[in-house]
C-alpha cells in the first residue's frame, strides 16, 4: 500500500506540472494570434512562467527528501534506541509482578528483602544491553535525557549468584527503586507512542 501511494502521488505531481506547461503554451498562443503578444515576448512570458513551475516541482520533491530522511530516522530511533530500552524497563517491572515469573519474584524476595512492588529487577545481561545502547545510540537521545539516564542506570544494588554449570560467567541481578526508573519508563513509552505516530503520518502522506 505505501507503494502504491508512493505511485501515485508522483503520478498526480507530474500530471500536474505536465498540465500547467499545456495550459501556459495554450494561453500564450491564444495571445500571439490575438496580437497582444510578441513572438520574443510570449517565449519569455513562457520561459518564466515555466520555470516557476518547475521551480514548484523541484520544491516539492525536495519536501519528499526531507520526509523520507525523516522516516528513515524515526525507523532507527525506534528500532536501536526507544523500543528496545523501553522494552527492557517494562519487563523488568511490569511483567515481573503482573505476570508468573514466579522463579524472578523469588530471587527478587531473596537478594533484594526491602524491595517492592513498584521496583524493577534487571539481569546483568540486560543492563548492559541498555548501556551500549546509550553508549551507541545515545545521539537519539535529547541529551539532558542521556545524561540523567547515565546517572540513573548507576543508582542500584546489585546481587550476584553461582552460575549454572553451562555459563561461563557470574550471573548478576540489579534492583531500583521506581524514584530512579520510572520518568524514565514514562519518557520513552511516550516518546516511542509520539515517534510511532509521526512515522505512521508520513507512511500516509
Amino acid at each position: 500500500m505505501p507503494f502504491r501511494r508512493k505511485l501515485f502521488r508522483e503520478t498526480r505531481q507530474v500530471v500536474t506540472v505536465v498540465f500547467f506547461a499545456f495550459i501556459l503554451i495554450i494561453v500564450a498562443d491564444e495571445l500571439l494570434k490575438t496580437g497582444l503578444l510578441s513572438s520574443q515576448t510570449a517565449a519569455d512570458w513562457i520561459i518564466a512562467l515555466c520555470s516557476f513551475v518547475l521551480m514548484y516541482y523541484a520544491g516539492v520533491q525536495i519536501d519528499e527528501g526531507k520526509a523520507s530522511r525523516r522516516k528513515d530516522t524515526i525507523e532507527k530511533e525506534l528500532e536501536k534506541v526507544y523500543s528496545p530500552i523501553y522494552d527492557i524497563l517494562r519487563r523488568s517491572k511490569m511483567e515481573l509482578w503482573l505476570t508468573t515469573r514466579e522463579q524472578e519474584k523469588e530471587k527478587a524476595k531473596q537478594y533484594f528483602p526491602t524491595m517492592n512492588p513498584s521496583d524493577y529487577l534487571i539481569s546483568g545481561d540486560e543492563l548492559e544491553t541498555v548501556q551500549s545502547i546509550i553508549e551507541t545510540y545515545g545521539h537519539y537521545l535529547d541529551p539532558g535525557i542521556e545524561h540523567n539516564l547515565i546517572g540513573a542506570l548507576a543508582e542500584h544494588e546489585s546481587h550476584s549468584e553461582l552460575p549454572p554449570s553451562t555459563a561461563t560467567k557470574m550471573v548478576w541481578w540489579h534492583r531500583f527503586t521506581a524514584k530512579t526508573l520510572d520518568p524514565y519508563l514514562r519518557h520513552f513509552q511516550e516518546e516511542r507512542k509520539r515517534l510511532v505516530k509521526e512515522l505512521e503520518a508520513l507512511i500516509e502522506t
